[in-house]
């Protein structure tokens, strides 16, 4: 569904949040769903003009299944870099073990290790702000791109991405 001209929440994604964000340098997504969903976001993508080569970077919100499952698989096909807290760092690439049904959950997905993941060290990445937030993972995070503050979605609010939600 478009959101605005440089905002997309992919509905192949159905039960998690997948979004596009259209910025000077290229695409960046926030989260990739569920693990076996990147050729669904890549078709996607596509039928919205944007190409493998288009996106950038993807940001990951938090260390949940629903988050990261596609990352590996979209990483390979895009060749973009990847960012995640550094709390959330050890769950993803060094196989620390989650926390009650998580680890349930990630036991059953099994999503695969990305190739590279940066940490998110600072308080913007590119065009996007990050606000360390805590609403059902302690280590979630908000981001919003900067040029939302100002209006430059064209909607006059200023419209914040999250992992599982989209707020103004």
């Amino acid at each position: 569904m478009k959101l605005t001209d440089d905002v997309i929440m992919l509905d192949c994604t159905k039960g998690s949040h997948v979004y596009a964000v259209k910025g000077a340098d290229g695409v960046t997504l926030i989260d990739t769903s569920m693990p076996g969903r990147g050729e669904a976001i890549l078709s996607e993508l596509a039928a919205n003009g944007i190409q493998p080569g288009d996106v950038k970077r993807i940001l990951l919100t938090h260390h949940d299944v629903d988050h990261i499952g596609s990352v590996a698989y979209l990483q390979d096909k895009t060749g973009c870099e990847v960012y995640i807290s550094a709390n959330d760092y050890p769950y993803v690439m060094e196989g620390k073990k989650r926390e009650g049904i998580k680890r349930l959950v990630g036991a059953l997905m099994k999503p695969q290790k990305p190739k590279e993941v940066k940490k998110i060290t600072g308080k913007t990445i590119g065009e996007f702000f990050v606000l360390p937030t805590r609403p059902h993972a302690r280590t979630h995070g908000l981001l919003f791109p900067r040029r939302a503050v100002s209006g430059g979605f064209g909607t006059g609010r200023t419209r914040y991405v999250s992992g599982d939600h989209g707020m103004e």
